[in-house]
Formats: C-alpha cells, sequence, structure tokens
C-alpha cells in the first residue's frame, strides 16, 4: 500500500527547517515504527520548486510530481502536511477521491482572528477561503493542540470524531535534556531513543548550515549579570514591544536577550523604545542564527523564559524552555494554557504593568522561580518526538486497517455530499441585465451557455436581474 505525503513545505525554504517542516520531518522521521513493512511513504513535490534536501530524502521511499494521482488499488492514503501555506487545488483530485482516505495536519487560524494583519487585501482573503474550502474536503485532521481542534469545529463545522489532536514534538537538543532532567522511566524505548537520535542529527546538522552567522561566541553564558530568554520572530503578534517596556521597568540588575530573525529597524525601534522606558542598551542583545544546542544551554543559564505573544497555535518556546529547565513567565492564552496550569506564571496579553509585576517577583526570588519550574517540569514528557508521532500514526493505521476511509462520515463535506448525478456549482459575481454594459451582457450569455454544465449562482449589484 501506498501513502502520499506533500512534501511541498519541505522544498519551501520558509517552512523547510522551522515548525512546519520539523513537525513534518518527525512525523515521517518515526512513522516506520507505526507502519506496516509493505507500505511504500512517497513525497508529492512540485518540480518547480527548489529540490528536497539530502537530509530529507530518507524521509520517504520514493518522491513523485504532485500531480501524481491515486494508483488504483495502491494508494491507501494522502497527508497534506501544511494545507494553508501552498496551493491546496494541486492535490485536489487525492482529496476528492472516494477511495483514498485524506488527512490534513492544522496548525492554527490566526489569519481568522487577525485579518487586518494578514489578510489585508481581498486576494489574501480570497485566497485564504479558497484553502479553508479545500481543507473542509478531507476525511481526518490532525490539530496542534486543542484550541485548534476546537477552532477547526467551529471554522469547519467538521466532527469533532474526526480530529485528533497530536502536539508538536520537542526537537533532539531539548529532549534529550528534558529526559535527563525528568529520568522518566519506561517512556522512551533504548531503539526508539537511538532511531530519533541518528536521523535528527542529520536533520540537525542541516538545519545548523541553513543559517546564518552563528552567534554563540557573542553570548555571555554565566556571569554577574542574570539574563531572561525570549524566543520570537519579527510579528507583532509575538509582542516583544510589552516584555521590553516591562523589563525596562525593573529595579533588578539583569538583561534580556532577545533570540530569533528581526530586521535591522525593528531592532532599532527595539532599542530606543527600550530607552524610552529607561533601559540601557547593554542589557538588550538580539541573537539570531544559533543552532537547536546553543538555544537549550541559554535556556538552561536563564533566570527565566517569557513568552508574550497574543495568541498561537501551538507555543514551541514554552515547550523547549521548560523542557531545558527554565521555568517560563507567559501570556494569557489559548495555546498557553494547554502548556501550563499555574496561574502565578500568567500574565493578560499586552498587560505591561502585569508583566513587570510576574518579573519582579520571580527575578528576586529564587525559590519562587523553582517552585515555578516545579509545577512545570513534568509537562515535556506529553512531547517527546515518539508520543507525538503515535499519536498521529495510529488514527491512521486504524482506518487504513479498517477501510473507513472510503466510509466518508461527514454530511458537511461538500466533496462528499455530491453524487455523480449532481451539476457542480459555480458562483459569479458580475454586473447582470438589465444594467446596460457590455460585461452584464457577456455575463448573461456566459450564463445561459455554462448553465448546460454547471449550476450557476449570479451575485451582483443590478437591480432587479
Amino acid at each position: 500500500m501506498e501513502i502520499l505525503v506533500d512534501l511541498r513545505c519541505l522544498q519551501d525554504e520558509n517552512y523547510a527547517y522551522r515548525g512546519v517542516g520539523f513537525h513534518t520531518s518527525t512525523l515521517l522521521l518515526l512513522g516506520r515504527k507505526f507502519l506496516s513493512p509493505d507500505t511504500k511513504l512517497v513525497g508529492l513535490i512540485d518540480p518547480s520548486m527548489p529540490d528536497v534536501s539530502d537530509e530529507h530524502h530518507s524521509l520517504v521511499d520514493e518522491f513523485r510530481s504532485y500531480y501524481a494521482t491515486a494508483r488504483l488499488g495502491e494508494t491507501g492514503c494522502f497527508i497534506q502536511t501544511s494545507p494553508m501555506t501552498h496551493d491546496p487545488s494541486r492535490c485536489g483530485a487525492l482529496v476528492a477521491n472516494l477511495n483514498v482516505y485524506s488527512a490534513a495536519i492544522v496548525y492554527d487560524f490566526i489569519p481568522l482572528d487577525l485579518p487586518k494583519r494578514y489578510l489585508p487585501t481581498q486576494s489574501a482573503a480570497t485566497c485564504y477561503a479558497e484553502q479553508l474550502a479545500w481543507l473542509r474536503g478531507y476525511d481526518h485532521y490532525f490539530a496542534i493542540s486543542e484550541s485548534t481542534a476546537k477552532l477547526l469545529v467551529e471554522v469547519l463545522n467538521v466532527d469533532r470524531r474526526d480530529v485528533h489532536v497530536t502536539g508538536v514534538a520537542l526537537r533532539k537538543s531539548f529532549e534529550s535534556i528534558a529526559i535527563s532532567l525528568a529520568n522518566p522511566t519506561s517512556i522512551v524505548e533504548p531503539n526508539e531513543q537511538k532511531l530519533m537520535t541518528q536521523s535528527e542529527d542529520r536533520l540537525r546538522s542541516a538545519c545548523a548550515m541553513g543559517r546564518a552567522q552563528n552567534h554563540a561566541s557573542k553570548i555571555v553564558i554565566s556571569g554577574e549579570t542574570p539574563y531572561i530568554v525570549s524566543v520570537g520572530g519579527d510579528d507583532p503578534r509575538k509582542n516583544l514591544d510589552v516584555l521590553l517596556a516591562a523589563h525596562a521597568q525593573l529595579s533588578h540588575r539583569s538583561r534580556v536577550i532577545v533570540i530569533g530573525k528581526y530586521t535591522d529597524s525593528s531592532i532599532d525601534r527595539m532599542y530606543e523604545l527600550y530607552s524610552q522606558y529607561g533601559g540601557r542598551k547593554s542589557q538588550l542583545q538580539f541573537l539570531k542564527g544559533i543552532t537547536d544546542d546553543q538555544l537549550a544551554e541559554l535556556y538552561r543559564n536563564a533566570e527565566c523564559s517569557v513568552c508574550c505573544s497574543e495568541m498561537e497555535g501551538f507555543s514551541l518556546p514554552v515547550l523547549e524552555a521548560i523542557a531545558c529547565g527554565c521555568p517560563t513567565i507567559l501570556s494569557d492564552n489559548a495555546a498557553h494554557r494547554e502548556l501550563v496550569s499555574d496561574e502565578d506564571a500568567f500574565f493578560p496579553p499586552g498587560n505591561i504593568d502585569a508583566l513587570v509585576r510576574r518579573l519582579d517577583l520571580f527575578l528576586n526570588d529564587a525559590s519562587r522561580r523553582e517552585k515555578l519550574f516545579c509545577s512545570q517540569s513534568e509537562m515535556p514528557k506529553r512531547f517527546l518526538a515518539v508520543e507525538v508521532t503515535k499519536r498521529f500514526w495510529y488514527p491512521i493505521t486504524k482506518a487504513l486497517q479498517t477501510r473507513q476511509g472510503v466510509q466518508r462520515r461527514s454530511v458537511h463535506n461538500s466533496f462528499r455530499r455530491r453524487n455523480r448525478f449532481q451539476k457542480p456549482r459555480l458562483a459569479v459575481v458580475s454586473p447582470f441585465p438589465p444594467d446596460a454594459s457590455g460585461v452584464a451582457d457577456y455575463t448573461r450569455k456566459s450564463v445561459e451557455s455554462i448553465g448546460r454544465l454547471v449550476d450557476v449562482d449570479v451575485f451582483t449589484d443590478s437591480s432587479n436581474p
């Protein structure tokens, strides 16, 4: 049997070694443990995009163009690894195929919550709506968090029974530390750990080579001046301004190390904001291009980590910091609530004064920091790579074994509910008679002609069309 996997995210440098790419790689890397020996993993790629890296070639048995169709009697499943980043229609034939069990990984619906920021144009909004329409056509969904699963049901009106929550796996550098700190028993078998280590080493090496200049020499890991860490990116949603404004007002002598890709203009703006609130430039440092091992060491030696994000689908910085033994203070949002339960760790998103109080409380009291970490320390065990991978592949293998994939349970699925005798539906937005224009007349004639093949809905501002 074949399982087809859309791997365009691994061809795109914007995703290959970021969250989407690492999640996809981990699921494929350990997927062999949960699949029968005769199962063939086939990666679907876009010939017009860059080649998949050598490190990612080992994740599948074969590569094909995404124009490939299901092979009768061979193709059992299609997995969409990133439905909202690349043209979903390219794999539409597989999604619509009644004989193929289709599954999609779902990360978040942040653009719907912040449309002015992420969907600023009509074109962007239309493209996103098209992606949502295609997403509704899958048989099963794998959300990275409970909050994403809840939104998935609300937005697409799918059956909650068709949604599983996997979480996101820790990468090797952070997982190794989490295991050594927790010293769990029977969580990862020796052979499983060996498999993860050997394979992930290749991905870690590729990640390091693909990153910018190594800034490790500029990092003072230990010394008289303690520091806090914040990992994010050049996106207003990450709310770095809140952390800098809060920290600048503290009497506690500490530094802030900000890790992520920020433009020079953004960094200049952050330094200016930090100074306006009373901070000194020497207390603030920006780093980018560091490896996972270097980031893990930064976490291990920090007083605490702070995550100020307005909203997330899942928060890797929170997971990774705690896995490395770093107590974490975080904004109160749904994704963060799934990871941390201690009320003392939270502050309202965007509330500078509340964060000042939290930082002042924990930076001046080592016992409070220790207590905070103790309340968070068990969480990373849920996101060991083998556990996340198991939550992904078990439902798929069960469905394929029982052939649930061809039953198409969801009555809301626009692809499935159309029987072979129904005509497709077409929406047309256009002037229409009695408006006097060439476009209106052309539309009327076109609708009359194509109406023999499809059902047409015309949306128009014309009066009495």
